[in-house]
């Protein structure tokens, strides 16, 4: 499902999952599943079975594929909206990278260009 937002510059494109819909107060409401592509090393791994919620660490054992060189796996995870999916994946710290979507990568792009200047390099 394609759905479009705004107008002029700052109109936007979504490509929805649907999932299900909500009747809630009398407005009826379409939840939509997203997802985000990480690599997340082998000690991002052992955090994740303590730090995040069942169903993710499930679909990153499941979903991931086998470990590179370096033990790392890439894998598709479900996530709730970019803002949710910024938090999480900070708790990883550099056991975890963003590959997709583009949105969330650049926010930790921006975060990792704001604490190379606050902290040096």
């Amino acid at each position: 499902m394609r759905r479009a937002s705004g107008s002029g510059p700052a109109r936007r494109s979504w490509t929805l999952d649907p999932h299900d819909l909500v009747l809630k107060a009398g407005t009826w409401y379409l939840v939509a599943r997203s997802e985000a592509t990480i690599r997340m090393s082998p000690a991002g791994r052992l955090r994740g079975r303590v730090l995040l919620d069942a169903p993710v660490a499930a679909a990153i054992e499941t979903n991931s594929s086998g470990p590179d060189t370096d033990g790392w796996t890439t894998a598709v995870v479900p996530t709730e909206s970019v803002d949710h999916a910024y938090g999480e994946s900070l708790k990883f710290g550099a056991n975890v990278e963003v590959l997709e979507p583009q949105e969330l990568r650049s926010r930790f792009e921006g975060n990792t260009r704001a604490l190379t200047t606050l902290y040096g390099a």
